[in-house]
């Protein structure tokens, strides 16, 4: 068995925020360990790269953007030679053109891993051309395909589950590597000062609310006036240069720290400096920064819209609050009163037992073993 994951992009989780990227890394590492022969093709912009080899062979390819799509002829050819029995394709990502010239060429099975774009709340959004196009090209290619993987139960729209309700579906959810020499738990509040806040992700407020979450740790902070908190932010984004501005002084004061972009080990640092991590999303697949910082027993305070409420509270690997700014004050005063230890442990077993690169792995084994089945 051969299996090719394809994705927009260069698939490179060493200098990206970009979570389908650290997703797609993710997959290919475990299933090479598992003996699979695997390649990843990234269709790009820029198809030169100097970034460094990964341990799994990985291909480029330019993107011509606009629809109808335009393949690169150096695609096509590689199609020719890798299209054969035996070989299976997963794609990633959803309204994306490129994909749906790609899978039109297909005479192997296929699977479509959106990560998130078939949501609800992502749907909303430019909602007419999305549903324009999806009766013009993608909901032909979904129905092509031997299933949808979706990282959660709760993915999928309702509007679109009614249109592929002869596809099939998997759940396969992401996952975090649990780090080695990094301890699972810093020493418990009160004993270490300042108590440290943290989020890692894209300063995005619309969908990740960065803004909301700014606004709260200094609330909660003037409610708790003989303790001393900091909020770390990791991460860039078009609404960081507004919090700088909007906060300057309370990031002169040293209450809030703005840290840029951080990959690899400097992530691991910082990530490992925190006592809590926040993340108050308003749609996502689910965010990989949550499941790091829960490999690391971090305790985490979510919204819904991170689609890990419902398991963060199961696990009891933390708190879930609604997205009003009073739901999430109180959530963080629930959160530095809550027993750290217990908290870390639950968020051991959430990713253990659920969100876990090498369980996610066998299951896509398995998935795709069965669509080679005669």
């Amino acid at each position: 068995m051969k299996v090719v994951h394809v994705v927009i992009g260069k698939a490179n989780p060493a200098t990206t925020m970009n979570g389908v990227n650290v997703a797609v890394d993710a997959y290919a590492r475990a299933l090479h360990r598992a003996g699979l022969e695997i390649e990843v093709w990234g269709i790009a912009g820029n198809p030169r790269t100097n970034l460094p080899r990964p341990e799994y062979p990985i291909r480029f390819f330019r993107h011509h953007h606009g629809w109808p799509a335009r393949l690169d002829p150096a695609l096509v050819a590689c199609l020719g030679e890798v299209d054969r029995p035996g070989t299976v394709f997963h794609l990633y990502g959803g309204f994306l053109p490129t994909l749906a010239a790609l899978a039109r060429r297909l005479r192997s099975p296929y699977f479509v891993m959106p990560q998130g774009i078939y949501s609800e709340v992502c749907l909303r959004r430019r909602w007419g051309l999305k549903w324009l196009y999806f009766h013009l090209a993608e909901k032909r290619m979904l129905r092509r395909s031997r299933g949808l993987l979706l990282v959660q139960e709760g993915e999928l729209s309702p509007r679109l589950a009614r249109s592929l309700a002869q596809v099939p579906r998997h759940v396969v959810p992401n996952g975090a590597d649990r780090p080695r020499g990094v301890p699972a738990l810093r020493p418990a509040w009160p004993e270490k000062r300042p108590t440290v806040w943290g989020y890692c992700g894209r300063i995005l407020n619309a969908q990740k609310g960065v803004d909301q979450l700014v606004r709260c740790f200094l609330a909660f902070r003037r409610e708790r006036p003989s303790e001393e908190h900091v909020l770390s932010l990791v991460g860039d984004g078009p609404d960081l240069a507004a919090i700088r501005r909007r906060h300057s002084a309370a990031c002169g004061e040293g209450l809030i720290e703005i840290h840029g972009s951080l990959f690899g080990e400097a992530k691991l640092a910082h990530l490992a400096r925190m006592d809590y991590f926040v993340h108050l999303s308003r749609w996502e697949g689910i965010p990989t920064a949550c499941l790091e910082a829960a490999a690391l027993g971090i305790p985490l305070l979510v919204t819904p819209g991170t689609n890990l409420a419902d398991d963060v509270v199961r696990f009891r690997a933390g708190i879930a609050a609604e997205g009003d700014d009073a739901a999430v004050v109180r959530a963080m005063h629930r959160l530095a009163l809550a027993d750290r230890r217990a908290l870390a442990a639950g968020c051991k077993r959430l990713v253990d037992e659920k969100y876990n690169w090498q369980k996610s792995s066998q299951r896509l084994i398995q998935v795709y073993r069965e669509a080679l089945r005669p």
